[in-house]
């Protein structure tokens, strides 16, 4: 009977210039408190840039402004909630806030930096990723049913079936998220002076 083959988080990329690099992958417990980090970040930057679109809106005038605050306050808040992602991982080398804060960074599955396209597509799925989601007023009857919680079971599945550790938006961007911490190690020189 054969033992079961240890689960092992490295993967090898072999460069066109053959040139291999090991890299460690994130798995989904290293991956959640980034995903909460950038949540968080995305709602406070929210909240500050509506706040102060309808403190702009009620100075001036609440009669002529309030439905231009209002259209502009969603405007901002569907671009920050779905491109935030995009346009972080794009310019800071495969990184968002909750991804440098954690270590981690979205790389190509060919080893090369994420580009935008990539980047879209791989946030863009994200939503697909948390089904299915949960009704809180299923546990309690008092809570009403507009508040919902995300599962993440898809996403998850996909991470624990693939051999990248990849999500859904992974998958179909061809990306994966490793680990990119530094390491400081110091060059061990063996000496062999008689």
């Amino acid at each position: 009977m054969a033992a079961p083959a240890a689960l092992d988080t490295t993967i090898a990329v072999v460069t066109p210039e053959n040139i291999a690099f090991d890299y460690q992958l994130a798995g989904p417990f290293r991956r959640l408190p980034a995903y909460l980090i950038d949540f968080a970040v995305r709602w406070i930057v929210i909240a500050v840039l509506v706040m102060g679109i309808f403190l702009v809106g009620g100075l001036i005038d609440l009669n002529v402004l309030g439905p231009f605050s209002f259209a502009a306050g969603m405007l901002v808040y569907f671009v920050i909630s779905w491109f935030y992602g995009t346009i972080l991982e794009t310019y800071f080398n495969g990184r968002t806030v909750g991804k440098w804060a954690c270590g981690l960074r979205a790389i190509d599955v060919d080893g090369r930096p994420i580009s935008g396209k990539r980047a879209l597509l791989r946030n863009l799925l994200r939503m697909a990723d948390l089904f299915p989601y949960a009704a809180l007023a299923t546990y309690s009857p008092d809570i009403p049913p507009v508040f919902i919680i995300p599962t993440g079971l898809v996403g998850l599945t996909c991470m624990i079936c693939t051999r990248r550790m990849q999500r859904l938006g992974d998958l179909a961007a061809g990306t994966m998220v490793i680990v990119d911490e530094r390491s400081w190690r110091l060059p061990v020189v063996k000496v062999d002076d008689p």
